[in-house]
């Protein structure tokens, strides 16, 4: 695998870390990485390498507030106007660096409300989205008095921060994530009113305009997940185009599946599909000549 790493400036202040993990091989695929709450993209140098090796590229991101990724921790005021235009920036360099070959996106946890609330607000020229354990409603309703602490902070001063704690063996099976964890200085729990209020109002629009989603979907979720709604991610599916959305439920997985006992199982599943959909776009043009 050859790594490589840059900084771009979206912003003042801002410069977004870019990793990019490419095969020794040309790619047949690139997928561009969209990390989670309070994480960062080197968590994701195991997916890196499996992908890797079976020729896909990938570049992976760490998302304002995040990571190396310069600014305040936890902190985004929009949406529309920060996150999604990052990733159009992203993609737009990407798909520079890799002409002609199919771009998937790939979203974990609050980075797979975000990529399904891109897509279906840009529908960008792209081959598919993966999205796992998604924020489109959290595993429990949050208390009633910090949804409005928060909703009107981010009024008033988005950049207000609350220190959301860490709980052991909340987010896999495996204990040795929550040790990793613990000794990882780029994680953190920091979430301000700004990405808060986002987040859930992206996790709404989502569910609400299902039916519009635009391209195809590989949509997983732990049954056990005890941070995000796998039952959210259900009802997303039902409502979608049944054509665009393939729906994959992990028994008693809990929330990372890329981290959890099953992860090699979950991270071959998730390249067999990006296979199938990259082998469908090169066969296509072949059955359309054969049938004219």
């Amino acid at each position: 695998m050859k790594s490589s790493h840059f900084f771009l400036a979206v912003a003042k202040n801002i410069k977004l870390y870019t990793q990019l993990w490419e095969p020794e091989i040309d790619p047949k695929a690139i997928v561009l990485l969209i990390h989670g709450f309070g994480e960062h993209s080197q968590r994701y140098l195991h997916v890196g390498e499996a992908m890797t090796k079976a020729g896909i590229a990938v570049a992976a991101i760490d998302l304002r507030g995040h990571g190396k990724t310069t600014g305040i921790r936890g902190f985004t005021t929009s949406y529309d106007d920060e996150i999604f235009p990052d990733i159009s920036r992203i993609l737009d360099i990407v798909e520079e660096k890799f002409p002609a070959i199919p771009c998937f996106l790939y979203g974990h946890s609050t980075g797979g409300g975000i990529v399904m609330g891109y897509a279906i607000k840009h529908k960008p020229a792209i081959e598919g989205v993966i999205s796992t354990s998604p924020w489109l409603t959290l595993a429990e309703e949050p208390p009633s008095a910090l949804v409005s602490t928060m909703k009107m902070m981010q009024r008033v001063r988005p950049q207000f921060a609350q220190d959301m704690g860490y709980t052991d063996g909340i987010l896999s099976r495996d204990p040795q994530v929550d040790i990793d964890n613990k000794a990882d200085d780029l994680m953190h729990s920091i979430m301000t009113a700004g990405l808060f209020v986002e987040a859930v109002e992206n996790g709404r629009f989502v569910l609400n305009h299902a039916a519009q989603f635009p391209l195809p979907l590989l949509l997983t979720h732990g049954t056990s997940d005890k941070v995000t709604s796998f039952q959210s991610s259900h009802q997303f599916s039902t409502q979608a185009p049944p054509e665009k959305v393939t729906l994959k439920l992990w028994p008693s997985a809990y929330h990372e599946l890329q981290h959890d006992l099953m992860k090699d199982e979950f991270i071959d599943f998730v390249i067999d599909w990006i296979n199938e959909q990259v082998e469908s776009i090169t066969t296509q043009p072949a059955s359309a000549l054969s049938t004219s």
